[in-house]
């Protein structure tokens, strides 16, 4: 680390700054009535009684050629070399004198009172540093200040940041004449040519219009854009060939079929020909007339009068080892699926494994997927062991929005297209809200097993 030195310079005391391996500029700071004062374990120096600095003793390094042994020691012999400075009775030297001295780094220093800001000039260049850190200023306060140079002003390594709200940044303004006799101009140069008015920048070539030449796009081009007349919605040129027509003719030629002169509003053949080829019914076999669309309706009307509500082709689980009535089928009827005066057409058939006893088959209604609180529909009992297949149908006439008419369901009927000689049975439930049909099975003999082998449910 850089160390300060203390000696005597012809009539000034002299605090020399010397580099280590180039750490730092090299400087120096003169004093004419110096002194000095131990405080805190630093020294502090003043000029004619006023604080110039303090240093440490880590700062210091020979006092008149001797590098001290401690802060006390400085101390001492500064008081020494300053006694001698003195009182040899020398009269300080003016600021010319001073100035005229040639010291060995041929340099006039100006330093701040901390040293931390500093001045250095010699024959090489001028320094301007601050080693405290932070912002570098130079404040000028007159209203125009103007550097004066027959060379380029080259600035190295950082840019420049200019901080304005009030003024803006003036290029060079030059005519156009001036603007081509610049001698060396360098590529990326910009002016103000006054006589185009218009910046100007160098290309390395040649002075070009800044912001001319290629552009990123045009109408979809690149590069130079050269537009022609289609680009702009112009009419192209008319060629030989080319032919135009009137609005009047323009109309004709869109009535212009392939059978007529072209001159007609209406064309009255082929509207003809077009409704030939629609029908208000649906015939089978008819394979050149489209059915209307009211015919469509039509047909998909009396198809949704017979809406398969459920069916099922293949066996339920078998139920086996008991006797309590169970589950063999859910079908769920959601809300809005039937109306009143619908009719629900139900079919199913049970198969039964083992001759141990009989079994009996119901159809059950309910608003939820449960045989408790269900009411029955019909039901078939079969007493034979011996019987291994029973069919069970039925046709349930929606009376009211919470009535069903059904045949006597208190009676084991299995068919009902078969004389009977009880009344039919009318059945309170709600049938416009979601409901489930159940069809359930239930043995006599545990050994047995049953399973419902198909179903399906209409309305009509």
């Amino acid at each position: 680390m850089a160390k300060w030195d203390f000696k005597i310079v012809g009539a000034s005391f002299v605090k020399e700054l010397v580099p280590i391996a180039d750490d730092v500029q090299p400087r120096s700071q003169s004093f004419m009535q110096p002194s000095f004062h131990l405080e805190g374990g630093k020294i502090v120096i003043k000029e004619s009684g006023q604080y110039v600095t303090a240093i440490y003793f880590s700062q210091i390094g020979e006092i008149d050629g001797v590098a001290p042994t401690d802060i006390d020691d400085a101390y001492a012999k500064l008081l020494t070399l300053v006694e001698n400075f003195n009182g040899g009775g020398v009269t300080p030297q003016t600021l010319a004198e001073t100035l005229a001295e040639d010291n060995k780094t041929n340099e006039i220093p100006i330093l701040s009172n901390s040293e931390d800001g500093y001045l250095y000039v010699n024959d090489e260049q001028t320094i301007l540093g601050n080693d405290f850190g932070g912002v570098k200023k130079i404040t000028i306060s007159e209203d125009t200040f103007r550097f004066d140079t027959t060379v380029r002003f080259d600035f190295e390594s950082k840019g420049i940041n200019l901080n304005t709200t009030s003024d803006g940044l003036g290029i060079p303004r030059l005519t156009t004449a001036q603007m081509n006799a610049i001698s060396f101009p360098t590529n990326g140069m910009i002016v103000w040519n006054t006589t185009e008015t218009a910046t100007y920048q160098y290309n390395g070539t040649s002075w070009v219009l800044l912001g001319g030449g290629a552009v990123d796009s045009v109408n979809g081009q690149t590069g130079v854009v050269v537009l022609d007349a289609a680009d702009v919605g112009a009419e192209p040129t008319k060629g030989s060939d080319d032919n135009y027509v009137t609005d009047a003719q323009l109309v004709v030629i869109g009535n212009t079929s392939g059978t007529n002169s072209g001159d007609n509003a209406t064309n009255t053949t082929s509207n003809a020909y077009a409704d030939a080829k629609v029908a208000d019914t649906i015939a089978d076999g008819v394979t050149t007339v489209a059915p209307s669309q009211n015919a469509v309706f039509d047909a998909l009307a009396l198809k949704q009068n017979n809406l398969v509500l459920g069916k099922k082709g293949n066996a339920s689980s078998p139920v086996t080892g008991t006797t309590t009535e169970t589950i063999l089928e859910s079908i769920f009827i959601p809300a809005g699926s039937v109306a009143v005066n619908d009719i629900i057409y139900i079919r199913n058939r049970v198969f039964k494994t083992g001759a141990t006893g009989g079994f009996t088959v119901r159809y059950r209604i309910n608003s939820s997927n449960s045989i408790s609180g269900s009411s029955v529909l019909a039901f078939a009992t079969l007493g034979a062991v011996s019987t291994r297949s029973q069919g069970l149908e039925r046709t349930l006439n929606l009376r009211a929005s919470n009535t069903i008419e059904v045949v006597d369901n208190t009676t084991s009927i299995a068919y009902e297209n078969t004389s009977i000689s009880n009344a039919n049975v009318n059945i309170t439930f709600t049938f416009t809200s979601d409901f489930w049909i159940l069809i359930t099975g239930q043995l006599t003999g545990v050994a047995d097993s049953i399973v419902n082998s198909n179903y399906i449910i209409q309305k009509f």
